[in-house]
């Protein structure tokens, strides 16, 4: 199997999750209206193979991303149903009463609007992110993963040998050049089948598509990661108390950070910001490159 099915855990996601993700997907579009129509105006084509074909197929895509407990980007496992859905809403949109096809094409244009009007009810469900939200993430000049990892790389010269573990292992490992670990464990064998199983209580059933595991303390120490970052924690340069910062945060918590003992690195971003790295493994790389540039090394020396 893939690495994503492990890492994932696929085979014990909740259909619960799954059948919510799917569930919103066709009522904040109005695709629930649609899929009335075309199962109406179906039975008025009879026989028709084609109808049956169709609708056969879209099940079958939509019921597996159910099955699968669905995603935590905003319907993007939806997309190959999406031409299935048109062609069937098409080839029987010409079958149905006027006074039906009319409602339903209504019904589509206002939940489109709601949509883009943010009218609450109309949003993914918890735990699903939104494409604004993720283009936020990484594309936001001051904060997005890109600027992190630019920020990272430009600090210790872009240098393959410093190692860094992180969450969002795509955008900052590409911007950084550096050496990564994908603490989820999509990009990691041993994390995917091995990984430190990861509950969030603020989601009912606590389940999250493609964060269900995370990286143990233990494995990040056996791989020697020079720096950790998680899910970047950014602070204002000049924050006082780094460490009590990290430790406060839900994903260095679990790891078991130690305000006490553990170094942390304040990593300039520019505009008065910085991020937060946990120094784990020493580096010289990385020793030189504080001293070369002064960067501020909180905690014990």
């Amino acid at each position: 199997m893939p690495n994503p099915f492990y890492a994932k855990r696929i085979a014990d996601a909740p259909l619960a999750f799954g059948a919510r993700y799917v569930g919103t997907f066709l009522w904040t579009n109005g695709l629930a209206a649609a899929l009335v129509l075309a199962a109406l105006a179906a039975r008025r084509l009879g026989r028709d193979r084609s109808i049956r074909a169709l609708a056969a197929a879209l099940l079958a895509a939509v019921g597996f991303v159910a099955w699968a407990g669905g995603d935590f980007m905003e319907y993007r496992l939806l997309v190959p149903a999406m031409p299935i859905g048109a062609i069937l809403l098409a080839r029987t949109a010409f079958s149905a009463s006027a006074p039906l096809a009319i409602t339903t094409f209504a019904v589509l244009a206002g939940a489109s609007a709601a949509r883009a009007s943010r009218v609450p009810g109309f949003e993914p469900p918890l735990g699903v992110t939104t494409i604004a939200a993720l283009r936020a993430h990484v594309l936001d000049p001051d904060v997005g993963w890109l600027r992190v990892g630019a920020a990272l790389g430009d600090t210790v010269d872009h240098d393959p040998s410093v190692s860094v573990a992180v969450r969002p292992a795509g955008a900052i490992p590409f911007a950084s050049d550096l050496t990564a670990i994908d603490m989820l464990g999509l990009n990691d064998v041993w994390i995917a089948r091995h990984g430190t199983p990861v509950r969030y209580p603020e989601i009912r059933g606590g389940y999250r598509p493609g964060h269900a595991v995370t990286a143990p303390l233990d494995y990040l120490a056996r791989s020697g990661v020079n720096l950790i970052l998680a899910h970047p924690v950014v602070v204002p340069e000049a924050a006082p108390s780094p460490a009590t910062i990290l430790a406060k945060n839900r994903y260095f918590a679990a790891l078991g950070f130690d305000a006490a003992s553990a170094r942390v690195l304040v990593v300039p971003l520019g505009n008065g910001l910085a991020v937060l790295a946990w120094y784990f493994t020493p580096s010289a790389q990385v020793d030189a490159v504080i001293a070369r540039r002064g960067l501020r090394l909180a905690g014990p020396r």
